[in-house]
């Protein structure tokens, strides 16, 4: 008698897994929320994370939010005489990771049609 299987496919399940870390991580940062609330997100978050890392070898990366970026190279501006030089080169650095992360994302989906 032979076992039944579901096919499983990659992308529905790496964007279950990360709808969830979005969803678990907005309860965590929502102050808004009661505290155990907010405590028991963060051990949802950790689950997930676990998921995705033994299913797909890599965890969710946390995004930075326009008002942390923006924060940042304020105080890189005014916190240094050469500001206007800081500010392009933290702007040349994260245009360059930027680029490099949908570079390998379009090798992912290049490797994965293959």
């Amino acid at each position: 008698m032979s076992e039944e299987t579901i096919p499983l496919e990659r992308e529905p399940i790496l964007e279950y897994l990360d709808d969830a870390i979005v969803t678990w991580r907005n309860c965590r940062d929502d102050e808004d929320l009661e505290q155990h609330e907010r405590d028991k997100a963060v051990y949802y978050v950790d689950a997930f994370q676990a998921m995705r890392e033994s299913f797909f070898g890599e965890c969710l990366p946390a995004k930075a939010s326009p008002t942390s970026v923006c924060d940042a190279l304020y105080s890189l501006l005014y916190r240094d005489d050469s500001g206007l030089e800081v500010w392009r080169q933290a702007w040349r650095t994260a245009v360059s990771h930027t680029l490099r992360e949908i570079s390998d994302v379009v090798k992912n989906k290049l490797t994965e049609r293959a």
